[in-house]
């Protein structure tokens, strides 16, 4: 034993701490490693799942969220715009017509007409061309509107201007005009005010005039169909939630989910063990200058620092023996953990910060050691939990040693 002592008293006190700094972070390094390794599994499609398997994290599905923003897309209905100019420009037409027909009708000698006044009514007429519906009279169909009576043309041009126009007053879409020309040239067939040889003239023409008014708006459209996507919340593979349970048939939406959660990846991520590693070293380094700055005796440091690490290993041993027993469990044990021990121990033999110290310490540990298996992360309520419960063994117990007071809190 004295052997010992002179050995440790021959350290001064930054080698001693950096050395017993090292050895205790990679102790605790090792009893804490279970917790942040990635599971895999060696699984293939159609398998029967040899356990329940959870998400350990939370990831985002891509291909599921881009299939919910197609669906919303394909539900987003198309945007039309009315234009009553249409309407209009129709009319217009037709005035135009009939008026250049009584222009033509003055040129023939005593009512007389022939092939050069046919053919001026026919070019006239092409202003009710489509790009797919080429428009023509026939020469007969002409020479009847020539030899009508200027009356009975007033009559004919007023009567397709009033019904083309009522019809072109509301919205008509390219796939109902077939539905909307037959319902004018039906009106304009057996229309009373209409002379018999001039009704089936002015269906055709009252046909003719008869185009969509109301278009898509396809930029409209394309933008509330963006908004409509980007208001889709993405799909998410939460943490902890059940991939495939034990037994069941691992189909191909369940294949690619563990793929996409990398559960079936054989690349190990290095980062949660060097997060781990980088942890215990930073306490490492809150501990050594909690310690530098104390107006204490070299060796009560030295013994100071041993408890701290001595507690919060040996804390930790029973951290994990307590994970260990609560997978047996289907309830959690982690709350019958002890929360005021740390705080006791180190209150009594050293001091009130270093106590507020190792509680914090104790608790980040047990919130690594003490959680449900799937998530390699910290668990929050452990954590508080023991942070709380430390916290206030300090308070309650002051300064009062007696040993009722110990028992008390």
């Amino acid at each position: 034993m004295n052997v010992w002592k002179r050995w440790i008293q021959s350290f001064s006190f930054r080698t001693f701490s950096i050395i017993t700094i090292i050895l205790s972070t990679f102790l605790l390094f090792a009893l804490t490693l279970g917790t942040v390794k990635e599971e895999t599994y060696e699984l293939e499609e159609f398998e029967i799942a040899p356990k329940t398997i959870r998400a350990p994290k939370t990831v985002e599905d891509t291909l599921r969220t881009e299939q919910e923003r197609e669906r919303v897309a394909e539900e987003v209905p198309p945007s039309y715009q009315f234009s009553e100019d249409v309407a209009k420009n129709r009319q217009a037409i037709i005035t135009s017509f009939f008026d250049y027909v009584k222009e033509v009708q003055k040129t023939g000698e005593e009512g007389e007409f022939n092939a050069s006044h046919i053919e001026k009514v026919q070019e006239k007429a092409s202003a009710f061309d489509l790009p797919d519906e080429p428009f023509q009279l026939s020469d007969a169909q002409v020479m009847t509107l020539l030899e009508a009576r200027p009356d009975a043309l007033d009559r004919l041009a007023q009567q397709v201007h009033d019904v083309v126009g009522k019809e072109l007053a509301q919205p008509v879409r390219k796939e109902q005009v077939n539905v909307v020309k037959r319902k004018v040239g039906h009106e304009l067939s057996k229309s009373a005010f209409l002379h018999e040889s001039l009704q089936p003239i002015a269906q055709l023409i009252g046909e003719a005039a008869i185009v969509e008014n109301e278009t898509l708006n396809k930029e409209l459209t394309e933008s509330r169909i963006a908004k409509e996507k980007e208001a889709v919340e993405p799909v998410r593979i939460l943490q902890g939630q059940v991939i495939v349970r034990e037994g069941q048939v691992i189909d191909s939406e369940v294949y690619r989910q563990l793929e996409l959660t990398g559960l079936l990846t054989e690349e190990k991520s290095y980062k949660p063990l060097l997060g781990l590693l980088l942890f215990y070293f930073l306490i490492g380094l809150v501990i050594y200058l909690q310690f530098a700055r104390m107006d204490e005796p070299i060796v009560d440091k030295k013994k100071a620092i041993v408890i701290v690490y001595t507690v919060l290993f040996l804390l930790a041993i029973a951290m994990r023996l307590l994970a260990l027993i609560d997978e047996e469990f289907d309830m959690q044990l982690a709350f019958l953990f002890p929360t005021a021990l740390a705080p006791l121990l180190v209150r009594l033999l050293t001091n009130e910060k270093l106590a507020l110290m190792t509680t914090v310490m104790t608790a980040i540990i047990a919130g690594l050691i003490l959680q449900e298996g799937y998530a390699s992360m910290i668990q929050v309520e452990i954590t508080i939990y023991i942070l709380l419960g430390g916290l206030f063994a300090i308070y309650y117990l002051g300064d009062n040693y007696r040993r009722a007071s110990v028992l008390r809190t």
